[in-house]
């Protein structure tokens, strides 16, 4: 077993053992990791990043509570909104009339 694990990188779990050999091709999991790009000099980024996902999921879930659950919103609201406001119209042109003259 001594020349193969000259040649292939990993370790051999029990050494010792005669009957079953244990042998692992990884020494560290980071070599596992790189796989995925996953780095350990990546770590305080990630770390940076995770925090940042989970406060702005947390915002979001705060304002999502709030538009459907606190603020009261009424049907009436949204046609007021989608009318045009014929008074506020003529009173401004009025307004500006006086103004020129």
């Amino acid at each position: 077993m001594a020349p193969y694990l000259q040649k292939a990188p990993g370790q051999l779990q029990n050494p010792n053992d005669t009957a079953s050999c244990r042998y692992c091709s990884l020494t560290v999991a980071d070599q596992y990791l790189a796989g995925s790009k996953i780095y350990w000099t990546d770590r305080w980024r990630n770390f940076g990043l995770v925090w940042a996902y989970v406060v702005f999921n947390i915002f979001i879930a705060v304002v999502t509570y709030y538009l459907f659950r606190v603020k009261k919103w009424s049907l009436e609201s949204f046609k007021r909104a989608a009318k045009p406001n014929k008074e506020g119209k003529e009173k401004k042109e009025k307004k500006e009339k006086e103004e020129s003259s």
